[in-house]
């Protein structure tokens, strides 16, 4: 299932890929080839327009991450909220070592993250 969603995901952006980035490369191709616009304002205004389409694949991309995985999100939001207000790292995210028991009982060493129910 989780190969699905990867698999859907990058379809889905290779798509948006294709469709935001081809009319820049389609007002290029035309203007090398002498097929412009009867004015400069025109040609202009057309290749600013696919210059934007371009420029919006890139932040498209992030919101099409965060809609279609799960993980993204989780990733995007710790980073936001632990490092947004500057460059410290919030309470609930510094790590702290702690000691637990594996099943053959010896004793392992792990990192886990600060809750607040552990405050």
């Amino acid at each position: 299932m989780t190969q699905v969603r990867a698999t859907s995901m990058l379809v889905v952006v290779a798509l948006m890929w294709l469709v935001l980035a081809t009319p820049f490369t389609l007002v290029s191709i035309l203007a090398v080839s002498g097929v412009r616009p009867a004015s400069d304002a025109d040609h202009l205004l057309v290749k600013t327009l696919a210059f934007v389409f371009m420029y919006a694949n890139h932040s498209v991309n992030v919101v099409v991450y965060c809609v279609m995985e799960l993980r993204f999100r989780t990733a995007l939001r710790r980073m936001i909220l632990c490092y947004g207000a500057g460059r410290q790292a919030c309470d609930l995210c510094r790590t702290r070592p702690t000691t637990t028991r594996s099943r053959s009982g010896s004793i392992i060493m792990t990192t886990s993250l600060m809750s607040a129910a552990v405050r």
